[in-house]
């Protein structure tokens, strides 16, 4: 007979009345093992009434596995957002796993830094405008996109002027349709 008694899980002590090391919440049927994982957390004791674990910097969350707000990505040691105080809805918060962050209007880009395809205007930190340029005076063969992302002039066809490509450099042609592109025939 050694004198000590017969403990249930994880409970420790000649009377069997505490958590062993690394466990919490001491009752009556026994304790419940921390799981603190030493690469987030500063020690794989937790709270003992909680089993809340102490986490390393950048990290939250009962067992150190989600990034604090601003960071995402916690298997890369949480990577901080970085996201553009322009072009984001809420500066330095996005999805705490893949680091989106919430863009403004026509804004793209992981940390929301430019505008989409066909739309300009980014540094208004009001989202992106469309382009909003007048397709057949576009030359949309020599370009990826309908303008430029910076002043929203739309690219021309030769002979085409104004921002939104809508004017033909000579007065007495017209503007072609739909079908036809550029500056067209004589007016009439």
């Amino acid at each position: 007979m050694t004198g000590l008694c017969s403990c249930h899980s994880h409970v420790t002590g000649k009377l069997c009345d505490r958590c062993e090391q690394n466990a919490f919440n001491y009752t009556s049927s026994g304790c419940t093992p921390c799981n603190c994982d030493i690469e987030s957390s500063t020690d794989l004791q937790c709270d003992l009434t909680y089993g809340n674990c102490s986490c390393r910097p950048k990290l939250i969350g009962k067992k150190c596995d989600v990034c604090s707000p601003g960071f995402f990505d916690a298997k890369q040691g949480c990577l901080a957002c970085n996201c553009s105080t322009v072009g984001s809805k809420i500066p330095d918060q996005c999805d705490r796993n893949s680091g989106q962050c919430s863009c403004k209007p026509n804004v793209i880009g992981r940390t929301c830094d430019q505008c989409g395809p066909d739309y300009f205007n980014f540094a208004s930190g009001q989202g992106c405008q469309a382009c909003a340029c007048f397709l057949p005076g576009v030359n949309t063969s020599a370009h990826s996109a309908l303008c430029d992302r910076d002043t929203g002039q739309c690219f021309c066809n030769s002979g085409v002027l104004g921002r939104t490509c809508d004017m033909c450099r000579n007065p007495s042609m017209k503007l072609g349709s739909a079908s036809e592109v550029g500056c067209v025939g004589m007016l009439l």
